[in-house]
């Protein structure tokens, strides 16, 4: 199992989670300025973690926060002569960019603190309540006497604290050691009303509020940069601890700084380095690569010339697994994996078994060689490098042609081209223009480009759902995956989302078991269910979650006038309740003779069904 260091207690600690799902809290950007090389750092790390927690088979739900209020942007701002609005959407975008970039998962909740005014009012109030908190003519504070466990997390004594220069001394404060949870702000500055008089929250006071809104009580993992610990965590801790009564935080896991010749990159040092900069000059594999080879925990040192090294030595890696699947068949390289990883996330440690592992079977049969490229490949892709390898040669000249000839505009990503050929095709399937849609069908066959294994990404999905729609959450089976593709063509659900991750993949069985059902459907990859099922509802959709042990039945509903969603669980499992409770009902469907359940691909039927019938 996975043993991660534990910032709090100084010592390995096993992630247990005993089904249930692992709440995950990630300290994010504050958008006050283009993000560096250590955002990359932070981002990166913490996404191979969030990825090999769900490899090993656990449910996710991870939040990471934007700080778009605060002093800093509030000082930006005004050096611009824009709003502190203007400036935190600009910066908001390069970041997401940049995560984009470097192919991070998107987080399922990604909250503001602009947002989030509301719930940090009440907590503020309540820790007022409580006596944690006291009111002065220039804010709320905490009073840091009433907490005995105060500088637990840090380590630090009162006298570091007193003398560090990221504490700010108000002269109405009890002790000069105590934090803001709330300043009314000065004139001209951005502000809420408050009990306490207008003003904006203090920094700490947002992911505490956060936390308590998204999940409800004490979370697996808190992750951030080492730089946070103090004050900003110690902090949190304080607050939480305090008003919430519960322990808060499982884990505090922390990431060490970029270096720049020793030194620690930082603003005051001046030697902050864009992070767009070497995204542009480098890629985003290369750089994950760069992040993969360091101890998560340890000062990472950061030149150019190391980022050409690791360029050069994921070219070789690009270069040893073209042409193969990504797939698991040597299990001596899973166990590498595994038990590196296992490790306190020891990439290191990974990678240098890894290529001494291929150093030592480089001579192997050809099957023992193939197996070791399929295995490094998926592993590689497991955290979240992507890899294109251009093994299918095209007529470009024809496929212009093809495209040209139903009105379609060539553009320089062939693949939009091609999805709006798709999307094109789809439309004259739904006005039952059958022969118009198997000549289009036809046609790009002709320049080897199979439409019915078109699989989209989440991205565009839009353009392509229809009024019913089915979403799957950790099939495991390929036999069930094609009875219910089979299923769904059957009763005109015309897509299927299917998580990126921890679900069997489209291969040519589920083709053959589907019957060719896969001819009428489209598959969208999705990489976060409850981020996709918030994109659903903001599209007018009714979301309907499966659930046995629910009392209400899909005949008892009225659907005529709904565009429908229909959630599905996995074989074993089912729909997690944090799942469900994002949905607009949970329903069962009706059986007799005391039968507590179905097999997930004939229950997905029947609800297909009566759906279908319904509708």
């Amino acid at each position: 199992m996975l043993k991660l260091y534990n910032t709090f207690t100084k010592s390995l600690e096993t992630l247990e989670s005993n089904g249930s799902d692992i709440k995950i809290y990630l300290c994010g950007p504050t958008v006050q300025s283009s993000p560096h090389i250590g955002h990359g750092r932070s981002a990166v790390v913490f996404d191979f973690m969030v990825r090999y927690i769900k490899f090993s088979g656990n449910s996710v739900i991870f939040a990471r926060n934007i700080t778009d209020i605060d002093d800093k942007i509030i000082e930006k701002s005004v050096e611009e002569n824009i709003t502190y609005q203007e400036l935190g959407e600009r910066v908001t975008k390069e970041f997401k960019d940049s995560y984009d970039a470097l192919n991070c998962l998107t987080p399922d909740f990604e909250p503001k603190a602009t947002e989030t005014i509301d719930q940090m009012i009440e907590l503020i109030d309540d820790l007022i309540e409580k006596n944690y908190g006291y009111i002065t003519k220039s804010g709320v504070y905490f009073d840091v006497s009433k907490y005995d466990s105060y500088l637990e997390l840090s380590g630090r004594s009162f006298d570091e604290v007193l003398s560090g220069t990221r504490v700010n001394v108000e002269e109405d404060k009890k002790n000069p050691e105590d934090f803001a949870l709330w300043k009314i702000s000065k004139d001209n500055e951005p502000s809420w009303k408050s009990p306490w008089g207008n003003g904006r929250p203090g920094w700490h006071i947002e992911c505490s509020a956060m936390i308590h809104d998204i999940f409800k009580g004490e979370i697996d993992i808190h992750c951030g940069g080492n730089d946070l610990i103090f004050p900003h965590h110690e902090n949190e801790r304080a607050q939480s601890t305090s008003a919430f009564n519960h322990k808060f935080v499982k884990h505090w896991v922390h990431n060490g700084m970029i270096n720049f010749s020793g030194k620690k990159m930082s603003k005051s040092e001046g030697n902050s380095k864009f992070l767009q900069e070497y995204i542009n000059n480098y890629g985003g594999n290369v750089l994950r690569y760069f992040f993969l080879r360091a101890n998560y925990r340890k000062p990472q040192e950061f030149s150019e010339a190391l980022l050409d090294e690791s360029k050069a030595t994921f070219k070789n890696i690009e270069n040893l697994i073209s042409g193969v699947e990504a797939d698991l068949k040597d299990s001596n390289l899973e166990t590498i994996f595994i038990e590196s990883m296992n490790d306190d996330l020891n990439t290191p440690k990974f990678l240098g078994e890894m290529f001494e592992y291929i150093n030592k079977n480089k001579n192997g049969d050809q099957t023992q060689i193939t197996n070791m490229k399929s295995t490094i490949k998926f592993l590689f892709e497991t955290l979240g490098f992507v890899f294109e390898d251009n093994k299918l040669t095209i007529d470009t000249k024809l496929l212009e042609d093809i495209l040209t000839e139903q009105n379609i505009k060539i553009e320089n990503d062939m693949n939009v081209s091609i999805n709006k050929f798709v999307i094109k095709r789809n439309d004259h399937r739904k006005n039952k223009e059958f022969e118009i849609a198997d000549y289009m069908r036809d046609r790009l066959e002709e320049v080897g480009i199979c439409e019915e294994k078109k699989i989209f990404d989440e991205k565009n999905f839009e353009n392509i759902i229809s009024e019913k729609i089915l979403i799957l959450d950790h099939f495991q089976d390929t036999n069930n995956l094609g009875a219910v593709a089979r299923s769904a063509a059957a009763f005109d659900f015309q897509t299927i989302f299917l998580p990126k991750k921890r679900s069997v993949q489209i291969t040519e069985k589920t083709f053959a078991i589907s019957s060719g059902g896969m001819e009428y459907i489209n598959i969208v990859m999705y990489n976060s269910i409850f981020s996709l099922i918030k994109k659903i509802k903001n599209l007018g959709y009714w979301t309907i979650g499966l659930d046995m042990n629910s009392s209400n039945q899909i005949k008892d509903l009225d659907l005529k006038n709904q565009n429908i969603a229909l959630i599905v669980g996995s074989e074993e499992t089912g729909l997690s309740k944090e799942i469900q409770k994002k949905l607009d009902l949970i329903v069962d469907i009706s059986m007799t003779n005391n039968m507590e359940s179905l097999n997930a691909s004939v229950a997905t039927a029947i609800a297909m069904h009566e759906i279908f019938i319904k509708k």
